[in-house]
């Protein structure tokens, strides 16, 4: 059976324990850090606009980079992570009976159709 669907295991509840104990915090600190690096990103950027310093000394993209990386980890706390998709193989068009071969194609225009509508501004 096993411990029930959604609670810690052994080393996550002694992780959240030891955690607890020093008063850290894992998203307080991912959010902090971002919001570091954001400011740092923005000063770069103003000092760049003034002239009193270069692009090529400009650390603007690391600490966007840095800011980039931390909203990913906090996607993590509030997003659940998606599944990767199952693809089905047909082993040849020859398998499928006439009527299926037909839908087949039917789902095949209508697609490129509506991709020539898209590009010519139509739309759907």
């Amino acid at each position: 059976m096993g411990r029930p669907k959604g609670s810690l295991g052994l080393r996550s509840r002694h992780a959240a324990e030891v955690m607890a104990k020093m008063n850290f915090n894992p998203i307080a600190t991912i959010v902090e850090i971002y919001q570091i690096a954001i400011t740092r990103f923005t000063e770069e950027l103003d000092m760049v606009a003034c002239g009193k310093m270069s692009p090529m000394e400009s650390q603007a993209a690391k600490y966007l980079k840095i800011a980039a990386d931390m909203a990913c980890n906090l996607c993590s706390y509030v997003y659940p992570k998606l599944k990767s998709i199952e693809q089905v193989q047909i082993a040849s068009a020859d398998d499928l009976s006439p009527q299926e071969r037909l839908e087949l194609m039917r789902k095949a225009v209508k697609v490129l159709e509506s991709q020539v509508e898209s590009r010519d501004g139509l739309g759907p």
